[in-house]
């Protein structure tokens, strides 16, 4: 993503990454970076500690992965 358009992403309220999977979103103007993520009909919240967009990115993306692979295993 070129310097431009993470500026107008960064300005934007709500993202989706992995095809929908994953949601970012901040609570504020100025937040840090929340993730959401359904996984087998089930809602799970949280935050990326993150207030860079491409960080929460790689945090959301992280957590999703795991999620998937805890619900997978009970």
């Amino acid at each position: 993503m070129d310097e431009v358009a993470l500026q107008r992403a960064e300005k934007q309220t709500n993202h989706i990454i992995l095809g929908g999977k994953v949601y970012l979103y901040r609570r504020g103007k100025r937040g840090r970076y929340h993730c959401s993520a359904t996984i087998e009909g089930k809602q799970y919240r949280s935050a990326t500690e993150k207030d860079d967009l491409r960080q929460a990115e790689e945090v959301a993306e992280e957590r999703h992965l795991k999620l998937r692979e805890m619900v997978r295993k009970r």
